[in-house]
């Protein structure tokens, strides 16, 4: 089975070249001149590697049906060959023969040299089923090719989101794109440096046996020199403000400086995740306009790292530009959390005159301190009404092998104190600021609904004939939460699923190989998945996870759909996706 599958997947990247979709090797990005960005960035090499993994699983069905084509017509051959021996046709083994010989010889190619061929001289009685035989591998290698094309189209926009992005200035021309797009699918994106992986602090031994996790050391995070990056020289320092967010995916960030003295909240969507990240700067001082300004950015400890840009300057208004860091990992979940402290120094005493005399950084050198003992840790029981909420512990939200814990649970929190926060969506936050246990300690917490929040409980059938209007009316402005439960079925009743649809790989492919019978109403999205759109003209969107987050962009009511053709009978549907839609209301 294991060789079968490797010829699988030898033989797709057989059909990839057939159809002319790999091009010679180019030269790397960094050799591309006329002053265009890299290609070799950790959100491009993501995004390719998305792509490579989707490919391989769009044409492994076609190789699959080339390979059955071929044993059925082997089989045939055998099959006429042990009718003809029977009856002492002598003429007709040899044409049985020759046929064996002939397909058999296909399949050894298509094993041996990832292709097959099929002789264009042979018996005048087996020229029909050849010239068959050569039609059906064309008509697949059509419809490859025309998959393949719409696969290149659908992350074309993607690349050309995040292609822009590596612009400091500006934006590229289309012809650039098209250009760098076709350099994406060919070249080689190189992986990032695999970071050092994190661990968690640990309580005891014994302690951790009670929650199902191993003690393990102190993170390596802490050994990290704390500065991230520097700018010019500076040997006092003050602290600016404090960036943090929590990001859907890898993305470049704007942060402009100039005027600002409140805090200010915004989104910023992420194409690839298909949701809005968070992202909060809260200022301590007005940034001065001083073309003398050296900068740094310091650790937020527990949020990774971020790559700058472009710093601060009157040429671009003042505006800090950074990409944030890849995910590690360690982080098994979204969002991710990213964070730094903004420092400038001036020459002579110039932060005294712009700030004060008492505003210098406790730390005014570049250098890492030697890292701190851990803190003692006890186990604290954690009740709340509702259950189910998620524990933040400095701001970080507690997990166990990359799953969130949920109430009630017991969580180990360091006896010098730390800022505790029960967060369930729908509902206010409950926040202890500067809690410090003790032996035997508990929480015990109720949880007020946010009334800025509407939330509605929702079915939407399998078996519904068409799209099911939820009667939720929504505002340009507003912020919807969706969380799916439960699983439907819209084929056989075993291939059950979600609001993400039937995968299309090598157990379920018998719903995508054949494109002209395609059961889906929109074909970019799996078969069986949730669809919405918002008003009866709006656009449809997948509903890609059982937790999805948006901005409103347009009015009107909320629909949903199962993604299967109207016109086919949804009868022998099965089961329901309970829906809870909260909309946090704009003001």
């Amino acid at each position: 089975m294991s060789s079968r599958f490797s010829m699988l997947l030898s033989f797709s990247f057989l059909v990839l070249c057939a159809l002319g979709l790999h091009a010679q090797e180019t030269d790397k990005a960094e050799d591309v001149g006329g002053g265009e960005p890299s290609l070799q960035t950790d959100a491009l090499y993501t995004l390719q590697q998305q792509y490579k993994k989707e490919k391989s699983g769009l044409f492994a069905p076609y190789a699959e049906k080339l390979k059955a084509f071929l044993d059925a017509k082997l089989a045939d051959a055998e099959k006429l060959y042990t009718e003809k021996k029977k009856h002492g046709n002598i003429k007709g083994m040899a044409l049985a023969t020759k046929a064996k010989t002939i397909y058999s010889k296909a399949l050894e190619e298509l094993k041996e040299k990832n292709d097959f061929s099929l002789p264009s001289n042979v018996r005048k009685e087996l020229r029909d089923d050849i010239a068959a035989c050569k039609t059906e591998k064309k008509k697949v290698l059509a419809e490859a090719k025309e998959q393949a094309a719409a696969l290149k189209e659908k992350y074309k926009a993607s690349f050309a989101e995040l292609y822009k992005a590596l612009y400091a200035e500006g934006e590229p021309k289309s012809e650039e794109i098209d250009r760098r797009y076709k350099e994406f699918l060919t070249t080689e994106i190189q992986p990032p440096e695999k970071p050092d992986e994190p661990t968690s602090d640990a309580a005891s031994s014994e302690d951790l046996k009670e929650l199902g996790v191993e003690n393990e050391p102190q993170q390596k995070e802490e050994h990290l020199d704390p500065i991230i990056a520097t700018k010019g020289d500076g040997v006092k320092w003050a602290d600016v403000g404090t960036f943090t967010a929590n990001m859907m995916g890898m993305d470049v960030v704007d942060l402009p400086l100039a005027g600002k003295k409140a805090p200010f909240t915004w989104t910023q969507f992420s194409p690839i995740a298909n949701a809005d990240s968070q992202l909060k700067y809260a200022p301590l001082h007005e940034l001065p306009q001083n073309p003398e300004l050296s900068f740094r950015l310091k650790r937020v400890p527990g949020r990774g790292a971020v790559e700058v840009m472009s710093w601060p300057s009157e040429k671009n208004s003042w505006t800090l530009t950074f990409r944030t860091e890849r995910s590690k990992s360690s982080e098994k979940e979204y969002p991710l959390k990213r964070g730094f402290i903004l420092q400038v120094s001036l020459p002579g005493g110039g932060l005294e005159a712009a700030f004060g005399a008492n505003c210098l950084a406790s730390s005014t050198t570049a250098s890492g301190t030697a890292p701190k003992k851990s803190a003692q840790k006890v186990l604290v029981k954690i009740f709340t009404r509702p259950e189910k909420a998620k524990v933040y512990i400095n701001g970080q939200v507690y997990a166990v092998k990359g799953k969130p814990v949920l109430t009630p649970c017991k969580a180990p929190m360091p006896t010098t104190g730390c800022e505790v926060k029960l967060h369930i969506l729908g509902f206010l936050p409950k926040t202890y600021a500067n809690y410090k246990p003790g032996k035997g300690a508990f929480i015990k917490a109720v949880l007020q609904k946010d009334p800025s929040i509407k939330v509605y409980q929702k079915k939407v059938a399998a078996s519904a004939k068409t799209w099911t209007n939820s009667k939720v009316a929504l505002n340009p402005g507003d912020r919807v939460i969706l969380k799916i439960e439960g699983k439907w079925s819209c084929a056989s009743t075993k291939d059950k699923c979600g609001p993400e649809g039937i995968p299309n790989d090598l157990k379920h492919y018998k719903y995508y190989a054949d494109a002209s019978n395609d059961l889906r109403e929109e074909s970019k999205y799996p078969y069986g998945a949730l669809l919405m759109r918002i008003g009866e003209d709006g656009s449809v969107r997948h509903v890609p996870r059982r937790e999805l987050q948006f901005i409103v962009r347009k009015k009107g009511e909320l629909f949903f759909n199962i993604n299967e053709r109207e016109g086919k009978p949804r009868k022998n549907n099965k089961s329901q996706l309970d829906i809870n839609i909260m909309i946090k209301v704009k003001k």
